[in-house]
């Protein structure tokens, strides 16, 4: 069974490049990993995502996450993907890679990804210091390339 799960998550991360069709079965999947998860979990997974942004070289010297917090991150989120697939979502997620493919998982779990995500980008920490970026913009620089603005019909 690890080895069916594991199958099929690589797949999904394989085809990552490869437009996906959503039909309804994999929508049904998505919308159960969503709703399948507390913030709590959302938040988890918020970090694993974190420390796998964290491998790449144009970041890595960023952030110093210690070995023995990325193993267990990885280990947690991995036990929330497996009860998520067994368990919670068992049905659906059969559904979906029996009716449409088993790049249907990738679909999914890019739902649940995408609402951790609105969850991070949400947070008022993080949006005050997204903004705080536009005072290094050079306003009439922007002017002159937009050029001039269409007015709001009334």
């Amino acid at each position: 069974m690890k080895r069916c799960i594991a199958t099929l998550l690589f797949i999904g991360a394989v085809l990552a490049t490869s437009p996906v069709f959503a039909g309804p079965f994999t929508n049904d999947m998505a919308e159960c990993l969503v709703r399948s998860t507390t913030p709590a979990e959302r938040n988890e997974l918020m970090r694993w995502m974190f420390v796998a942004i964290d491998q790449h070289p144009a970041v890595r010297s960023l952030a110093h996450i210690p070995r023995a917090q990325r193993t267990a991150i990885a280990r947690k989120t991995g036990a929330l993907f497996q009860r998520l697939i067994t368990v919670s979502c068992r049905t659906q997620v059969r559904r979906a890679v029996q009716y449409e493919g088993p790049a249907s998982i990738q679909v999914g779990f890019e739902a649940l990804g995408s609402a951790a995500a609105r969850g991070l980008f949400t947070d008022p920490h993080v949006a005050k210091y997204m903004a705080g970026m536009a005072r290094y913009l050079d306003k009439k620089k922007l002017a002159q390339a937009l050029g001039p603005l269409p007015t709001a019909a009334k």
